[in-house]
């Protein structure tokens, strides 16, 4: 079975490179980002004329500067250098996060294209299709913000409070006591909000389902008034997710208003400490210190606070990859090659086969002989299979017990691509697709199999004049243009060709 790591692993694999410049460069711009505060208190020795040990530990690291000109043409040459290399971990992080959907986006619209079809029509149109938006954007920042984005912050955190101690323990302490606080509120408000999150995407998903199905049912709609009817169901249900988003949105803003509360309070607190520091005399810190201290609590605090936020991106992604390894689990059609050169003649036997619809026996042990050349008539009441032993035929349903043969083959030993190659079903549950008549009655688009295509219309009646231009006419939304006879020709024709 297919999870999370293993399509994460087989991305990292691939796109080693990109994910090692975003993890680089991130590392790079956070050494840069935590050096910038010494740089403040350098200039602070510089323009006092003091000489602290941070200071000293400055200059065993840049050098002395005599002039203060000097001092700035480095920094200024940092604050640049930091600027690449902030850069280049955005870029290489937005482009890690639009490769990663494109492969999953890749994926997903394979697997669905070869899922088995009865597995494929348990759900609606709908729900794979929100697949392709919330979700795909939730695994996306469940690696950027939550793997690439939450290893470099991490490191930022490890490498500022090293930092912080040397320049003063006893007001690092201070801030350590704030964050498990933080911590522990996060847990307790971030467990509510992902039951309100999953809540809200099962709705989303079914409301997109409700207006995809609504709006290709427009014509029925219409037909039978049933505009105000459908109008109260949509708002209903969105009423729904009105009140769900309500909910998360009110702990979302609270975790947001909560952490620069707490952090700025620990950094009042450490404010005063340092002034009773300076009012005692009571071993006091040296302003350079006190400058370089704060410095780095200010930019520790929306480091912080995105790390406590990642845990909303890792609940949103994981519920996103369920939905998504659900279908890129699902069964898929058999598409072995074998036979591929092999034409499929002789009569059609289904030998005591088996087949249940929704737990529905259709079939049981149904042996039956369609002779070749020929033609065979079902007859049948509705519901009683008609349709879908033809489906049984093309391989688009698969029987549970039996055997169908063609000639000397049973087609289980061969693909199901290889099986359509030699037959065709035409009905009018099969939707047209292409933009032009073209388009939808040819499978090959090739300029020499427009003649043949123009012909079989002309013999089909659809066109009055052999005329390869008929070819070049516009289909909309799968030839709602088009009147009823119009595209049951084009289906029947497609079919032949």
């Amino acid at each position: 079975m297919l999870n999370k790591f293993d399509v994460l692993r087989s991305f990292a694999v691939k796109k080693r490179g990109i994910i090692t410049g975003a993890i680089v460069f991130g590392l790079l711009s956070t050494g840069c980002s935590v050096i910038i505060p010494l740089f403040i208190g350098q200039f602070y020795n510089l323009a006092l004329h003091s000489g602290s040990a941070r200071g000293k530990l400055f200059e065993s690291v840049f050098g002395h500067f005599e002039h203060v000109s000097n001092f700035f043409l480095l920094f200024t040459g940092f604050i640049l250098i930091r600027f690449v290399f902030n850069f280049f971990e955005k870029y290489f992080i937005g482009i890690t996060g639009e490769s990663f959907s494109s492969q999953v986006r890749k994926q997903l619209f394979e697997k669905q294209l070869h899922t088995e079809l009865s597995t494929f029509e348990l759900r609606d149109t709908g729900r794979y299709l929100l697949r392709y938006s919330g979700d795909l954007k939730s695994t996306q920042n469940y690696l950027t913000k939550g793997v690439i984005q939450f290893f470099n912050d991490c490191f930022f955190m490890i490498a500022a409070f090293v930092l912080l101690c040397l320049v003063n323990a006893r007001l690092t302490l201070v801030l350590l006591t704030a964050l498990p606080l933080l911590l522990i509120i996060n847990l307790i408000v971030n467990k509510k909000i992902k039951a309100i999150t999953k809540t809200t995407r099962n709705i989303r998903s079914g409301n997109l389902s409700f207006v995809a199905s609504r709006l290709n049912a427009i014509l029925t709609i219409k037909t039978y008034n049933r505009a105000p009817i459908e109008i109260e169901k949509f708002n209903k249900r969105s009423d729904k997710l009105y009140a769900e988003s309500k909910k998360y949105h009110f702990f979302s803003a609270l975790m947001q208003a909560l952490y620069p509360l707490l952090l700025y309070t620990a950094l009042l607190i450490m404010l005063w400490l340092a002034y009773l520091s300076f009012s005692k005399g009571d071993d006091p810190m040296d302003g350079s210190a006190l400058i370089t201290f704060i410095m780095l609590v200010i930019s520790i605090i929306p480091v912080y606070k995105r790390l406590l936020k990642v845990n909303m991106v890792w609940i949103s992604g994981n519920v996103s990859f369920a939905k998504l390894n659900s279908i890129l689990n699902a069964p898929e059609e058999n598409n072995t090659e074998h036979n591929t050169n092999e034409k499929l003649n002789g009569d059609i036997r289904l030998n005591a086969i088996s087949y249940a619809y929704n737990d529905i026996a259709l079939f049981k042990n149904l042996s039956l002989t369609i002779q070749t050349p020929g033609i065979t008539k079902l007859n049948g009441e509705s519901g009683s299979g008609k349709s879908t032993l033809l489906k049984l035929l093309t391989g688009l349903y698969s029987i549970s017990a039996g055997s169908i043969t063609i000639g000397d083959t049973n087609i289980n030993t061969i693909s199901k691509h290889q099986l359509r190659k030699h037959i065709s079903y035409i009905s009018p549950s099969l939707p047209l697709l292409g933009k032009t008549v073209f388009e939808v009655i040819s499978y090959s688009r090739k300029k020499e199999k427009r003649p043949k295509a123009a012909q079989l219309l002309y013999e089909l009646g659809y066109s009055k004049n052999l005329n390869e231009a008929i070819l070049d006419k516009q289909i909309t939304d799968g030839g709602k243009n088009l009147s009823g006879s119009e595209r049951k020709l084009l289906i029947i024709a497609r079919g032949l060709l």
